[in-house]
């Protein structure tokens, strides 16, 4: 069960940092969060085109430390206001992507969004501006966002309401802030999302139990165990299979994610199928290989920054440590010029870069013989 804050409960969550953590720390971790979504999304920041739309409050405050990242790392980076004219975007060259930092959780009015020209992607910061915090009734034009980076914890605007359609991917982000508590809570089923108060929560904790016990006492004939989610972790990195939400997410595309073989061309017409086939003609831009990472005090966890000969090369999507095989593990995308490569890699753990190999070949059980038998 994830927290889910409303503006009031996000608010004194502020409050309470603001009386032991400067404000301009706190718009620093957030404008860093948002500029590393960006770059993901981006697939590099070197020579992309981005556009900002920064607001007086601390959401534009966010959005230009991003700007400022961004340019540092090689973007081309332009900040514009909230009533900048349209359409962003348009022009030649195009612009890569969109940064909504207009206004966040707390806005009270109408928003009217400048125009965003066609097929250029938008990343709201907190939440698309114009959308309540609290409702998710949007209030005149925001934009639609293919990801909102969100801090602390999800706001329920995110998750219903208008809010749920024009946020896209919400991802939340530890800036140093406990969320402390919170009246409902967040759960992700294999149908959609709901938010729960925390009353339905604990019935929902105690009835898992029972079905646990129950599921536990069934299988103890065949041997059915416990294991943790870290354990499912390690064992997949350890078989370099990629999970959804990381490894596999719409900006990737099939051949650049290793999932080529799932493509079958020779059917009819499908939808994608023309970005596809140009993706397997041309190699896409990145690919995803998995590192044997000299680290032995902390594992990569994700977002990490991958170089090669010492230059920027890609990011790690996720991470830790192979406890069958004894090695700390990252898997990531990196360009598709140094994909083949076996050494030259880095990666930057707790800022130190720590060298790092590509295995040819997953590092437990190549040939899949033990999932065989």
């Amino acid at each position: 069960m994830r927290p889910v804050l409303t503006t009031d409960e996000m608010a004194a969550v502020d409050a309470a940092a603001l009386a032991s953590t400067p404000l301009e720390e706190l718009v620093e971790r957030a404008g860093t969060a948002v500029a590393l979504a960006a770059v993901e999304l981006l697939g590099g920041a070197y020579g992309r085109r981005v556009v900002v739309v920064c607001g007086k409050g601390n959401n534009g405050a966010d959005g230009r430390v991003a700007a400022r990242l961004l340019a540092r790392r090689g973007a081309r980076v332009a900040v514009v206001a909230p009533d900048a004219p349209g359409p962003l975007g348009g022009g030649d060259p195009p612009v890569d992507l969109v940064i909504d930092a207009a206004f966040g959780t707390g806005f009270r009015g109408t928003f009217e969004a400048p125009l965003v020209a066609p097929g250029v992607p938008v990343l709201a910061v907190d939440i698309p501006s114009g959308v309540s915090g609290d409702t998710g009734a949007a209030a005149g034009t925001p934009l639609a966002a293919v990801a909102t980076i969100t801090f602390v914890a999800a706001k329920p605007g995110l998750l219903m309401g208008d809010g749920a359609r024009l946020a896209g991917q919400v991802r939340v982000v530890d800036i140093g802030l406990p969320p402390g508590e919170s009246a409902i809570g967040w759960m992700e089923g294999g149908r959609g999302q709901f938010l729960l108060s925390s009353s339905w929560a604990a019935l929902l904790d105690r009835n898992a139990a029972e079905v646990l016990d129950l599921l536990l006492a069934a299988g103890k004939p065949h041997g059915l165990k416990v294991i943790g989610g870290r354990s499912l972790n390690s064992m997949r990195l350890e078989k370099s299979f990629g999970t959804w939400a990381r490894e596999f997410r719409p900006i990737y595309g099939p051949y650049e994610a290793g999932l080529g073989r799932f493509v079958d061309l020779k059917k009819a017409d499908f939808i994608g199928r023309a970005a596809a086939e140009a993706e397997k003609a041309s190699g896409g831009v990145r690919r995803l290989i998995t590192l044997n990472v000299d680290a032995t005090d902390a594992d990569a966890i994700g977002d990490e920054p991958i170089y090669h000969n010492g230059e920027v090369a890609g990011w790690v999507t996720s991470g830790g440590y192979g406890h069958s095989v004894g090695k700390s593990l990252a898997m990531g995308y990196v360009s598709n010029a140094v994909a083949d490569e076996i050494n030259g890699f880095e990666v930057e753990l707790i800022g130190e870069r720590r060298a790092a190999v590509r295995l040819a070949e997953a590092a437990f059980d190549p040939s899949g013989a033990r999932m065989r038998a």
